[in-house]
């Protein structure tokens, strides 16, 4: 475990050694619906090899009608990606790629459902949290000199922990708690910046 730790910081936190080998990238969208579904992350990306890299996102995403007694549902994860580009990874080719890859996740979504209550908390509230695996496509297609954008899509196979929350006045019960395995798709989109 010390290995992988000591691996992953020297990947991630020390400074570049190959010039427009490494990317920052983020999005952040609010859809105009009543249900105020918004999505948001952060990430870096390092070429490791000619056609290989290694990257980091940070996400959270979903929505909320609290502000109308409505239900909430929000969701962050960490996906940790290794991605295989189709030809050499040249200074340019970066922003102009195309790969596949696979990735691991490490996600936690909070559920708060809707109604009126007086005094918190809240009277039902749920957790799930896991980890998944699964596969991705993209391509990134350059927008100016160091920016482009990215798209990715695949599926992934999550394995969740479920637990549901009743709450009184003044404290939660736990009850209706179990596992199961869920497929789901993975999308992204992308703006990154190569440095």
């Amino acid at each position: 475990m010390k290995n992988t730790i000591a691996i992953l910081f020297l990947l991630f936190f020390l400074p570049p050694v190959f010039a427009q080998k490494n990317a920052l990238k983020g999005h952040f969208g609010v859809l105009p619906t009543p249900t105020a579904v918004f999505s948001a992350g952060i990430g870096y990306e390092r070429v490791l090899a000619d056609a290989w890299s290694l990257q980091l996102m940070l996400n959270k995403f979903g929505w909320s009608q609290g502000s109308s007694d409505g239900p909430t549902e929000i969701t962050g994860n960490a996906v940790l990606e290794a991605r295989y580009h189709l030809g050499r990874l040249g200074n340019e080719s970066l922003k102009n790629a195309f790969f596949v890859g696979g990735f691991v996740e490490k996600f936690h979504k909070k559920i708060r459902s809707g109604g009126e209550y007086l005094e918190p908390p809240p009277p039902l509230t749920g957790k799930r949290w896991g980890m998944g695996t699964g596969l991705v496509l993209g391509k990134n297609f350059p927008l100016f000199k160091l920016l482009y954008l990215e798209i990715v899509a695949g599926a992934k196979l999550r394995k969740v922990h479920s637990v549901d929350y009743l709450g009184t006045a003044t404290q939660y019960e736990a009850y209706n708690s179990h596992e199961y395995f869920k497929f789901a798709p993975r999308f992204g989109l992308n703006i990154g910046c190569r440095f």
